[in-house]
């Protein structure tokens, strides 16, 4: 008899016993808790892998860095910024004539912190041979099997320029769809400009490191190899092309005997424009517009894809940020090899 009243207050109690569960109100609270950490905790991944790019584009640095330090060491001096070999070049830009156009697309970070996308982007290679190409026995890159005897077209050549170097793209480039491989990296032609005509623009600089058929040395580096750049990242480019070169630091002020407001006004970095072959001018890109028409190609400047800094070579081999808000002067500077500009290593 009391095991089964034992029974009986059992069932009784388990019929009396509230559902289990969450109500609908209940779950919509922890689905907005969770809508919430994530929202907060979202940028901080962003930030995170933003933060390992930038770290893999100062270890591509460092080895292109490594590998000039050793083309100098093998043949005392710097490879040439390019080598002017055909009819037509000069020493504003290698030779605008071509073997082939090809097209990519990418997105382009402005000084006014907008974008300017241009898909597609036609863009013309020039033939001449630039550093980037000249480096690759250093880079480890012997299998391209470049001939420097033949057109860039020709034979063995045309298909070299398909292979994808990683060291020398950056990780956080928006760059995309092009048929030959990309490089973001482009060498120091200095600052100062020269006129080419001797009068107006446009202008070319040769007292930095890479420029037409230069052969600069350790030894010409008179404002200390750890104040100088040797190249830095810019947001497009590819390795083959020699029209992706170099890229100028823009003289904060006139030179003596010259007017160059364009010089003056120009952004030191993520600056770009579209050249207009024509009148030898340089029209700067705005977000409006989408695409470069009538434009051979576009010129740019130093800059990236990162938020705050640009990743520079100095020409002792360290890789190191510089603020995109860094003092004109100072980016002007730093870009001479000889022109006894006094700056501190903490810049």
């Amino acid at each position: 008899m009391k095991g089964r009243a034992h029974s009986s207050v059992c069932r009784q109690s388990r019929s009396n016993d509230p559902r289990t569960g969450f109500t609908l109100i209940e779950l919509l609270v922890v689905m907005a808790i969770i809508a919430v950490l994530a929202a907060l905790l979202l940028p901080a991944v962003q930030s995170a892998r933003e933060a390992a790019r930038r770290s893999q584009c100062l270890n591509n640095i460092r080895q292109i860095g490594l590998a000039a330090q050793n083309y100098l060491g093998s043949n005392r001096s710097y490879p040439s910024g390019w080598i002017c070999s055909t009819p037509g070049c000069g020493p504003v830009a290698p030779s605008q004539s071509t073997y082939f156009t090809n097209s990519g697309s990418g997105k382009f970070k402005l000084p006014d912190h907008s974008i300017a996308s241009m898909d597609p982007m036609n863009w013309v290679v020039g033939p001449d041979w630039s550093w980037q190409q000249l480096l690759l026995p250093q880079m480890d890159a012997g299998t391209t099997a470049l001939d420097f005897k033949m057109p860039k077209g020709g034979g063995q050549n045309g298909p070299a320029f398909n292979m994808k170097i990683s060291s020398y793209l950056c990780p956080s480039a928006n760059v995309q769809s092009a048929g030959i491989g990309y490089c973001t990296y482009r060498g120091s032609p200095g600052s100062k400009p020269i006129s080419a005509s001797g009068s107006g623009p446009p202008y070319y600089s040769n007292d930095g490191i890479f420029y037409m058929n230069s052969d600069v040395s350790d030894r010409y580096i008179k404002d200390g190899t750890t104040t100088t750049i040797l190249f830095g990242e810019s947001q497009f480019g590819f390795w083959g092309d020699s029209l992706s070169c170099c890229a100028r630091v823009p003289y904060p002020g006139n030179p003596p005997g010259q007017s160059t407001p364009e010089i003056q006004t120009r952004p030191q970095i993520d600056w770009m424009s579209a050249a207009q072959n024509a009148s030898g001018t340089f029209v700067e890109i705005t977000q409006a517009q989408q695409n470069a028409p009538s434009a051979q190609f576009v010129v740019f400047g130093f800059g990236s894809a990162h938020t705050e800094v640009v990743n520079f070579c100095m020409c002792d081999g360290s890789a190191r940020p510089i603020s995109k808000s860094v003092s004109p002067t100072v980016l002007s500077g730093l870009a001479t090899r000889d022109s006894g500009e006094r700056i501190s290593d903490d810049f």
